[in-house]
Formats: C-alpha cells, sequence, structure tokens
C-alpha cells in the first residue's frame, strides 16, 4: 500500500501524517519501535531509537542514558575470555577500572582476585606466579609481569651487606668478589665473573636493561637477557658502536670508560682533561621499598651498578 506524507502546521508547530492511497490516515508515531516507556509525549522514556546488533558479543545492543550505542561490556565473559575496554575479546584485560578483571600480568593491581594469575605482587602489579625472595623481581623494565631473577654479583635489601645475589637467585656470600658496578681488574674480581674495565658487568644470558650493564654492552630488547652481538646482531649495537669480538665496541669520538670500551683500542682523555672522555652521569639499579628495580636515580660510580643517563 502506497503512503503520501502531509505536513500541517497548527499554531507554528509541523504535524507529519501519512495518508494512504486508499484514504485511510497513517500515525508514523505509533510505528517507531521506542524502547522505554512513555515515547514521545508519554512519561520516563528518553525517545532513544534501538540499536542494531553489530554483532559483537562485547557491545551493549541498548542506548544508554546518553543515547550511546554498542558501549563495550568491559569484563564481560566472551567466547575467548573477557571483554576489554575496546570492547574485544581477550584472555585478560589491561586496564585499571573496578569492572577491569581480571587484568594481565604487569597491569597494575591491589589484590589477586584482581588478576587473571591471581597473584598481586608487592610492587602492585599482577604477576604469572608468587615472586619470593629479595633477588627475585616481577617490576624488571621491559619484563613488568614476569617474575624475574636478578642478575648475578647484584646487591639488593634483603641480602646482608657481605651478600649478593646468585645464579640459582638466593643472597650468597661476596667472599673476596666485588659486586655489580664495583671497580675490577680482571673478571676473578667480580661476582657476575664478569670485568669490562673499570666495573663488573652482567654476564651474558643475564637480566639486564641497559646495553652498558651488560659485558657485550648489548642488552637483548625482546628477552631482556645480555648477548654476544654477531652473526645476525651485527647490526643490533647501537648507534656509535660496532661489533667486535662478540662485544660492542664504541667508534672514534665515542664516550668511553676505558680502552677496551673501543673499537680502536685507546681510550683518551679529553682535551683539558687528565681522564678519559667518560659519560658526565650515571643511573644506577636502585631499590624500592619492597623490590630490586632497574631505572634513573643518580649514584656515585661504584656505588651501584652504573649505566649512563
Amino acid at each position: 500500500m502506497k503512503r503520501y506524507g502531509v505536513s500541517l502546521a497548527l499554531g507554528g508547530v509541523f504535524f507529519g501524517i501519512v495518508v494512504a492511497a486508499d484514504g485511510c490516515s497513517f500515525n508514523p508515531f505509533e510505528a517507531l519501535p521506542y524502547t522505554q516507556a512513555g515515547g514521545i509525549g508519554g512519561s520516563g522514556g528518553t525517545g532513544h531509537m534501538p540499536c542494531e546488533d553489530d554483532g559483537n558479543e562485547c557491545t551493549l545492543d541498548e542506548p544508554t542514558g546518553a543515547g550511546q550505542c554498542h558501549a563495550p561490556l568491559v569484563g564481560a565473559p566472551c567466547s575467548g575470555g573477557f571483554c576489554d575496554e575496546t570492547a574485544q575479546c581477550k584472555g585478560c584485560l589491561n586496564c585499571t577500572d573496578e569492572v577491569c578483571r581480571p587484568r594481565c600480568d604487569g597491569a597494575p593491581c591491589t589484590s589477586g582476585d584482581q588478576c587473571n594469575s591471581t597473584v598481586c605482587d608487592v610492587s602492585g602489579i599482577c604477576c604469572n606466579e608468587v615472586c619470593v625472595g629479595p633477588c627475585h623481581a616481577c617490576n624488571h623494565p621491559g619484563m613488568e609481569g614476569v617474575c624475574t631473577r636478578m642478575p648475578d654479583g647484584l646487591q639488593v635489601p634483603g641480602c646482608d651487606a657481605a651478600e649478593a645475589c646468585s645464579l640459582m637467585g638466593e643472597c650468597s656470600p661476596l667472599g673476596s668478589t666485588v659486586p655489580l658496578g664495583s671497580s675490577c681488574e680482571a673478571d676473578s674480581n667480580c661476582a657476575s665473573s664478569a670485568c669490562r674495565s673499570p666495573y663488573c658487568r652482567v654476564r651474558l644470558d643475564d637480566p639486564c636493561n641497559d646495553d652498558v650493564e651488560c659485558i657485550s654492552h648489548l642488552c637483548d630488547p625482546t628477552t631482556k637477557l645480555c648477548k654476544p652481538c654477531g652473526g645476525a646482531d651485527d647490526a643490533t649495537c647501537s648507534m656509535g658502536s660496532v661489533c667486535e669480538n662478540g662485544s660492542c665496541k664504541a667508534l672514534l669520538g665515542q664516550p668511553c670508560d676505558d680502552s677496551v670500551d673501543c673499537a680502536a683500542g685507546t681510550c683518551l682523555a679529553a682535551r683539558g682533561s687528565t681522564s678519559p672522555r667518560s659519560r658526565p652521569q650515571h643511573r644506577a639499579f636502585h631499590t624500592d621499598t619492597s623490590r630490586a628495580t632497574w631505572s634513573g636515580k643518580t649514584v656515585p660510580a661504584g656505588s651501584a651498578y652504573p649505566v649512563p643517563e
């Protein structure tokens, strides 16, 4: 049945009436599927049009109070896990709203029931497992949420003053050796058995955060472990350095601490100085109230493991 529209102006207000071809009138307002009681002219209704089903199990197919369609159902169960704030189905969530749970490893938390792993570490993030002891941390930069062993030879709170973390992840007596960041002349001086003059460095395959921490001057950005350069990793040395015998070494004109750092084999004093052209400041491993961590605290060289600003 065809319908024809007619508009009438009464008192400055327009009313629309559709007249059918058979002469019967048709009220278009009666055909509007309002979702709440009242509709237009009723009481208590908003008059919002219904939302079309978008086929996404993580969205609400009814309008919100603001009239928004397809709002994300954060935290709702879905076929692959739980809905996140972008209305995607994920195994865990990386958000911080109270409804945001279960949260992924590395996400902020205040209690274990917020975490997919059920473990809220003392550092305030969800951890993949219970991280016990002073020689393990769940907040290692780049590996947040993964319980990581401290590098061999690192001194941390919780160990005695004459101890450092070992390869076993335990406090171990230093004996005649010195911890990471201390001055050395040979590998045998260091608890880590890795001396790159003038400091004890992190041995290969041990946790790191910065290239200069490593005996090879190369910290893998993905695994956060010290590794040798060479082969496919020849081009991974930082700008201004080159791979030589498994270690990244500084090119001419680059800062150095010792001749061993240099591809040319010599670290010269800067003009007008009696010392090598070393980096002007260092940041070091430092600790928070609960775990050792790696990042930005300036300390005197040798008092902790130094890395450049």
